[in-house]
């Protein structure tokens, strides 16, 4: 039982991750986009 719950706490840290990666990629692509507008 502990083994399981263990592997559970491990997936739901991987999906917080990605979670984090996505966001991260995304403030990016929202800096890039404000730069080209400011340039206009």
């Amino acid at each position: 039982c502990l083994a399981s719950y263990q592997i559970a706490i491990k997936t739901s840290d991987k999906q917080t991750e990605i979670q984090e990666f996505k966001w991260e990629q995304l403030k990016e692509r929202v800096n890039i986009l404000r730069r080209l507008q400011m340039r206009k």
